[in-house]
């Protein structure tokens, strides 16, 4: 992961960037890879074996239509990314928005890593709350892996998860390649727009 990817999450094209920025941006990165200790639980399961999640709804049958394996993942980057976000919000202001989009690209980041690690022909990423899925689903997956003991993660009752820096995901096996059409997110991507592919691994 370099700063072109950080630029992605903050909507600046890497050709608009000044040096003082990029600067910035890879002093933050290094200060993550630092410090930050990411932690992730997951299953691997056949598409028909059985399980306690809900996939029922439309576009989720839809992303796993294909599908001959699944992959449930839960990661985090753990309450450092909340101290480090204090620390820079004490200090910086427009270093906090670069930290907090830093953030975001890592643990996105490391996600598509073990995917890529585990999965012979995985799909992108499906996360609960997509596409109007149920946040609920969250929840099911943490519980079906174990994540909120062996992560330390927790849910609120608006089913936002602690810590903020937390993620978890939904990962089709089959055999359609990324590509944009086959994203439920197609018609509306602001990758799309600027000629860029999120998926991309750098």
């Amino acid at each position: 992961m370099n700063e072109k990817v950080i630029l992605k999450y903050l909507n600046i094209p890497y050709k608009n960037a000044t040096q003082d920025l990029l600067k910035d941006i890879n002093d933050i990165l290094v200060d993550v890879k630092n410090e930050i200790i990411p932690h992730n639980v997951y299953k691997i399961i056949d598409i028909n074996q059985n399980h306690n999640i809900d996939l029922s709804h439309p576009n989720i049958k839809t992303y796993l239509r294909d599908a001959n394996k699944i992959m449930f993942l839960a990661i985090t980057l753990g309450s450092t990314s909340i101290r480090m976000l204090t620390r820079y919000n004490s200090l910086d202001k427009g270093k906090l928005i670069m930290l907090n989009k830093t953030l975001d690209a890592y643990i996105e980041y490391l996600a598509d890593r073990l995917v890529l690690e585990k999965l012979i022909n995985p799909s992108y990423r499906f996360a609960p709350g997509y596409q109007n899925t149920n946040l609920d689903i969250n929840k099911q997956i943490a519980t079906y892996l174990n994540a909120e003991k062996l992560l330390g993660i927790e849910f609120l009752q608006s089913n936002m998860m602690l810590p903020e820096k937390t993620m978890i995901n939904i990962i089709a096996n089959n055999n359609t390649k990324n590509n944009c059409r086959n994203c439920l997110l197609n018609s509306d991507c602001s990758f799309h727009y600027r000629e860029e592919k999120c998926y991309e691994i750098n």
